[in-house]
This record gives structure tokens, C-alpha cells and sequence, in this order.
């Protein structure tokens, strides 16, 4: 029962938000009592960080298979950002503002995955594509990243860019091709067109 609540709960949260998830909702979405769930949690917040923990793992092992697999730091970047649009495309973009907002414990522990995780990842694969020249070698590689992260996550903040007229995917497919071909070299050029059409046909 306990991983059925956590489960249900991370589906409720990313569908609706965390804020306007109670409870009662929880326990309505699984018929059961709110007691039941009293009995496997201590409070929302700790549902909270064990669904922000399983997320982590999650993308940390996706993260782990594209790297072992990309045949090129270009095509690392174009399966890191299918990955994301998978996993993202069914989550309200209220997810991470009620992180933020509601849960500090949780959202501290989503920070540290970023800005250590997230960033050293990216890092590498700007340092992997100069290195195979796809990628100009005077690039800073360590304020790439920085910024590769926090667009991505601007995209989730309705002050910037309002839900109303922009479609969440549409920004991040934006974003990344204004990041990815500030980087490209001409050989790195090529790559890109090819690799990007080939999983735009798929």
C-alpha cells in the first residue's frame, strides 16, 4: 500500500500540481481511508520528498543509459532532451513553483540533484563534443551548463512564460536548438541536422 500511495500521490501531483492535491484527494483517487494514509506517511511533505527522491533515481539511471549509449556528445544532448520531454509532458508547470513555495525540504533536495548532477552531466557532454570537435573549443563549457539548467527550468515558471500562450514543449525545443547551435562548429553543424532529422522522422 505504501508505494501505491506514493505512486498514485506523484501522478495526482504532476497532473494537477502539489498545492491542489490534498489528502483527501490521495485517498478519494485510491479508495481508501485518509487514516491508511496516516499509517504509511507522516504528513504530504514526506509523500512529497520520497516522490522528489524516486523521480531522481529515475532520471539519474535514464541519464546513465544515454550516456553509455550516444554515439556522439550531439546526439547525447537530442536523447537527454527526448527523455526530458517524455517525462515532462504530462507535468503541470505549477510542479516545481509549489516545490519551491510549500516544500523546502524537498526542493533543497532537487537543487542539490541539479546544480551537482544535472550541471556535471551537461558539463561533460559540452567537454565530450569539443573534444570531438563538434562543439567550438573556446566555448566555457562551465557557464554553458549553468545556463542550459536554469532555462530549463525557467520554462516551469508562468511569471516568464505564460501558460496560456505558450505550449511547454514548444519552449524547451526552442531553447535547446538556441543552445545547441551556439556551441556547433561546422563539422558539429552537419551532425546536428542529421541527428535532428532523424528523430524528428521517428
Amino acid at each position: 500500500m505504501h508505494d501505491k500511495i506514493k505512486e498514485t500521490a506523484g501522478q495526482l501531483f504532476s497532473r494537477y500540481g502539489i498545492r491542489s492535491v490534498s489528502m483527501d484527494d490521495i485517498a478519494r483517487e485510491l479508495s481508501i481511508s485518509k487514516k491508511t494514509i496516516y499509517q504509511n506517511f507522516k504528513d504530504k511533505d514526506q509523500i512529497v520528498m520520497m516522490g522528489v527522491e524516486q523521480h531522481i533515481e529515475k532520471e539519474k539511471k535514464e541519464f546513465g543509459e544515454v550516456m553509455r549509449d550516444a554515439e556522439n556528445a550531439i546526439d547525447e544532448i537530442l536523447r537527454f532532451s527526448k527523455c526530458l520531454r517524455k517525462n515532462i509532458a504530462e507535468v503541470n508547470p505549477t510542479v516545481l513553483f509549489d516545490l519551491r513555495k510549500f516544500h523546502p525540504q524537498a526542493w533543497e533536495k532537487w537543487l542539490s540533484f541539479k546544480n551537482d548532477f544535472i550541471k556535471r552531466t551537461v558539463l561533460c557532454t559540452i567537454e565530450r563534443g569539443k573534444k570531438e570537435g563538434l562543439f567550438r573549443e573556446e566555448i566555457k563549457a562551465d557557464i554553458l551548463a549553468t545556463y542550459r539548467i536554469e532555462t530549463i527550468e525557467m520554462t516551469f515558471d508562468p511569471k516568464i512564460f505564460s501558460t496560456e500562450k505558450y505550449e511547454f514543449i514548444e519552449l524547451q525545443m526552442e531553447l535547446l536548438e538556441h543552445f545547441v547551435r551556439g556551441m556547433l562548429t561546422r563539422k558539429g553543424y552537419d551532425v546536428y541536422e542529421e541527428l535532428n532529422n532523424t528523430i524528428n522522422n521517428e
